[in-house]
């Protein structure tokens, strides 16, 4: 492919990632942290289960996740636009997604919108060349979960 078409076709899919509706669902907070502890305790058989007690980020971090990955079609559209795009644009295109995913969660719940600012900046950060660690995810060291 040569430098116009590739060219061409990021910004086929950044248009695209940019014109696809977004959207996030309501829900009273209690109702979201019941809902996001579910989900991670379902997710997570092994581990030290999360509770209403748990550290407040903890929590803030799960809910952001389930809203992303659960409760909107972030996963789809990320993936359909990332198997089109060429290898060197990969990242690019799927943080376009994550971005307007997290920016409708900050909007929509003011309570995280701090802790979805903290996820697009890694994101950002990825994309303008920090390495990924694979399967690393933040940890609650010297924090409490409970």
């Amino acid at each position: 492919m040569t430098g116009p078409q590739r060219r061409y076709r990021r910004e086929t899919l950044i248009a695209l990632a940019e014109q696809i509706e977004i959207t996030v669902p309501e829900m009273s907070p209690a109702s979201l942290f019941r809902q996001a502890i579910d989900h991670y305790n379902r997710r997570n058989p092994d581990g030290r289960p999360a509770t209403l007690d748990s550290d407040p980020q903890f929590l803030t971090r799960l809910s952001v996740n389930y809203l992303r990955h659960r409760c909107s079609e972030y996963d789809s559209i990320r993936t359909f636009l990332r198997r089109h795009a060429t290898r060197e644009d990969h990242e690019f295109v799927g943080a376009v997604v994550k971005g307007r995913v997290l920016r409708q969660i900050a909007t929509r719940y003011p309570m995280l919108r701090q802790e979805a600012r903290a996820q697009a900046l890694r994101e950002d950060a990825v994309v303008n060349g920090a390495p990924r660690a694979r399967g690393a995810r933040p940890t609650t060291a010297g924090r409490t979960r409970r």
